[in-house]
């Protein structure tokens, strides 16, 4: 289900192209993807349509302000921020991500919830398929690659062409969090179970949506405890990758990210001025 959400809001945030357009039309992109998972009534896509434009209205008015006091920050002190600076905007960073998906939850719980037995089954059947593609372990391995060769490109996209120690230093990186994702991919698992098991039930009451909710949601707040100490021991390692790499950068290099920063800086101007 993480994954899921994962991909409908990613459509919300600033990885888009065509930016303007992209942006007014996220919400029809969103039921583009989750057709993929389920299909629809058409009362059911315009309950999802009506429900993701008032998050992306929120988004707007509320999140874009946020983009751009952290680029301000980032562009500002990106050369000198210390490891307690970088995990205080990382903190900020992923509080409004967990935000976004609360905004998203009360919609995807009405849209659940209305599903029919077949349509529930079909969207349970499809994810599991997802989170199953890689149980082998020659699959994993391939997998573990792909995600190294992907984290590359993104690093590539802000700085420029790497040099063979950069990419070591990303590939040994993804080494050592391998364990915290096995951790993730099982918690997951168990979401997706109690999520199908509430879904098994012809009608809901009250306390059993709040419980789908927080399924879906997954705060930070509710994680159980080994996850949310995972969690610090991988963003702290995230953080030590930043630096490390951060030390490496060519002038080149560096030049490449300002443009970047740059580059986000226009997409941000070009969301906020899309009339939605």
């Amino acid at each position: 289900m993480t994954k899921v959400i994962t991909v409908l809001l990613l459509l919300l945030s600033l990885t888009a192209c065509m930016y303007e357009t992209i942006y007014k039309n996220a919400d029809r992109l969103i039921l583009n993807r989750l057709e993929d998972f389920v299909t629809l009534t058409r009362p059911q896509e315009e309950m999802l349509l009506k429900g993701f434009h008032q998050i992306q209205l929120r988004h707007q008015s509320h999140y874009l302000p946020m983009y751009s006091s952290w680029l301000k920050t980032l562009g500002a002190n990106w050369q000198t921020m210390d490891k307690r600076q970088i995990l205080e905007l990382s903190q900020q960073v992923s509080g409004h991500w967990y935000d976004l998906i609360q905004d998203a939850g009360p919609v995807l719980v009405q849209l659940l919830v209305s599903l029919d037995q077949k349509q529930r089954k079909q969207l349970i059947s499809n994810i599991k398929g997802e989170m199953g593609k890689y149980k082998s372990r020659n699959e994993r391995v391939e997998n573990s690659i792909e995600r190294v060769e992907n984290s590359i490109e993104r690093f590539e996209d802000a700085l420029g062409k790497l040099n063979l120690q950069q990419k070591e230093m990303i590939s040994r990186h993804y080494d050592k969090v391998a364990f915290y994702r096995e951790v993730r991919v099982l918690h997951n698992q168990k979401r997706l179970s109690k999520i199908e098991a509430l879904l098994q039930r012809s009608s809901l009451t009250v306390a059993e949506i709040e419980e789908l909710t927080r399924y879906i949601v997954d705060a930070p707040n509710t994680l159980p405890e080994h996850i949310k100490k995972h969690r610090v021991q991988r963003i702290a390692k995230q953080i030590d990758l930043l630096i490390s790499l951060r030390a490496t950068l060519s002038t080149d290099q560096q030049a490449e990210f300002v443009d970047y920063l740059k580059d986000l800086d226009y997409i941000l101007e070009e969301f906020n001025d899309a009339k939605l």
